[in-house]
């Protein structure tokens, strides 16, 4: 009888060479002592890396299933070798056949964590961003995405793996003219969806900027993966599509800590200039809102016919702009009217004019 190159003889055991069996049954012995080293130790340093990521804990069930898995690799992998100690099998086997196994085993218990849990990272991460809130339902529909593409893939691997060459091309071949129809199908809703996803990785603003986009002004009230809400200063909320923000120049007032106070004051041409500006000056100067590091400016922005406008600047906290704007504005007129500076107002003449055969005798 033969059992591999090994030669047993019909009467005894004349014939067996002894030191051979003694290392064969002692590197067994050594390869199963491994696995079961490994067999323990991977379970533990998983349950300790469970334990350190936090965001995501495997429930009872999954843990045995994926206790039930490394078990299963690990026969695998230890009977192969056995097999290819006793030389029973030759080498061709165990690291083709069996490690393509082994690696089709592993794809998919990536795959399977991957769809089992990648929801709960995107909620754990969504929840640690700050000034990003997506909408749940919007999260559901990324789950499901990403949970096909991660299947397609591992399909794809597998095939590669296995050596399924002509299928692959097939597959290949026929998820590509899939998604050129899809493309086409969904085009505007993808565009709207990759816009919404690099909105929220670039984050050019957050929930709670003010902004002005493609005309639109307002506070960000939402950000979603189509669409991006934001609310006007007048009160109406305007919905944005995604790709349309993508596409133009954002403002973003929040980003910057200080705000420019603008605006026009306009007095009659006859005015001593020099007073004028020194009384705004004086203004200025006594309002302990504005940032000393910018300082203000009053220029002559415009000669007209019976006045002169001055353009006055200044910058103060974004969070002061408004009553800072309001209150200098009515310093300067109360600070006008003590020094006898006129301001220049519209003057409207209304003139009649007496038609043939009617007198009207009136004159506004």
């Amino acid at each position: 009888m033969k059992l591999g190159n090994t030669q047993w003889s019909a009467t005894g055991l004349e014939d067996v060479d002894w030191n051979t069996v003694a290392l064969r049954a002692t590197a067994i012995l050594v390869l199963w002592l491994v696995m079961w080293l490994l067999q323990h130790y991977l379970i533990r340093w998983s349950k300790a890396a469970d334990r350190r990521l936090g965001a995501v804990e495997l429930g009872e069930k999954d843990r045995a299933a994926f206790e039930r898995l490394v078990n299963l690799v690990l026969l695998i992998v230890g009977l192969g070798i056995t097999l290819y100690i006793l030389d029973l099998v030759p080498l061709f086997w165990v690291s083709t056949v069996g490690w393509r196994v082994i690696a089709v085993l592993l794809l998919w218990t990536v795959v399977w964590v991957l769809v089992r849990y990648l929801s709960e990272w995107i909620m754990a991460l969504d929840e640690k961003t700050e000034g990003i809130d997506i909408d749940p339902r919007d999260l559901k529909t990324v789950d499901r995405l990403l949970d096909s593409i991660i299947i397609v893939i591992g399909i794809i691997a597998t095939l590669a793996i296995l050596d399924l060459t002509p299928l692959l091309y097939s597959a290949l071949t026929a998820a590509g003219v899939f998604g050129i129809a899809l493309g086409f199908a969904v085009q505007d809703v993808a565009s709207n969806v990759i816009s919404g996803v690099l909105i929220l990785m670039d984050r050019p603003f957050v929930v709670g900027d003010s902004i002005t986009v493609k005309g639109i002004s307002g506070t960000v009230n939402r950000i979603s993966l189509r669409s991006t809400d934001i609310i006007t200063y007048d009160g109406p909320i305007v919905t944005v599509p995604n790709s349309t923000i993508a596409q133009e120049a954002i403002t973003n007032y929040t980003l910057s800590q200080h705000r420019r106070v603008r605006f026009t004051v306009s007095v009659l041409s006859t005015a001593d200039l020099n007073l004028v500006v020194k009384t705004v000056q004086n203004v200025l100067e006594a309002e302990k809102r504005l940032l000393a590091d910018k300082p203000p400016s009053i220029l002559v922005d415009q000669i007209r016919d019976s006045a002169v406008d001055l353009q006055v600047t200044a910058y103060t906290a974004k969070e002061e702009l408004v009553s800072v704007q309001s209150d200098l504005q009515k310093e300067i007129v109360s600070a006008f009217t003590s020094q006898g500076i006129e301001l220049a107002v519209p003057l409207r003449m209304n003139l009649t004019a007496v038609l043939s055969g009617q007198d009207t005798g009136q004159s506004e």
